[in-house]
């Protein structure tokens, strides 16, 4: 059982389909952890199925979190001192009108006005054992 397959082991969608192509493109990616999609998959029928998993209505991002998430946890417990190293990153879409959803990520300017700039605001949390080896 590859590392992808035990990390998910409890991650099942309700098509089968859906979590074969999961565990496919994850694996594919995680071979590639630096480029994105397009630059880690060099296979054009593999390049549509990470997109169409992506896209799938039945594909739910908070579902692979969440059990990402209990793995850690159960790594964590093993442990007896555990770090959390957090960073924060403001990704601005600002002009990119076509994106929903997107928030005053600027606050206000020098001059006390607001500050229009558009985007998400993400923080984000590695969890490490006292020796640097990541946990999740």
């Amino acid at each position: 059982m590859s590392w992808i397959e035990e990390e998910f082991k409890d991650l099942k969608f309700k098509d089968a389909r859906l979590t074969r192509r999961f565990y496919q493109t994850a694996s594919i990616l995680a071979d590639s952890p630096l480029g994105t999609v397009n630059q880690s998959i060099s296979s054009w029928k593999d390049k549509k199925g990470a997109y169409r998993l992506f896209s799938n209505p039945e594909f739910d991002h908070d579902q692979v979190m969440s059990v990402h998430a209990d793995q850690t946890k159960l790594r964590m417990r093993e442990e007896k001192v555990v770090l959390s190293i957090h960073d924060t990153t403001y990704l601005s879409y600002t002009g990119k009108k076509s994106i929903k959803g997107l928030g005053n990520i600027g606050g206000k300017a020098k001059n006390g006005t607001e500050y229009d700039g558009d985007g998400y605001i993400f923080h984000a949390a590695l969890a490490v054992t006292e020796d640097g080896l990541p946990l999740g």
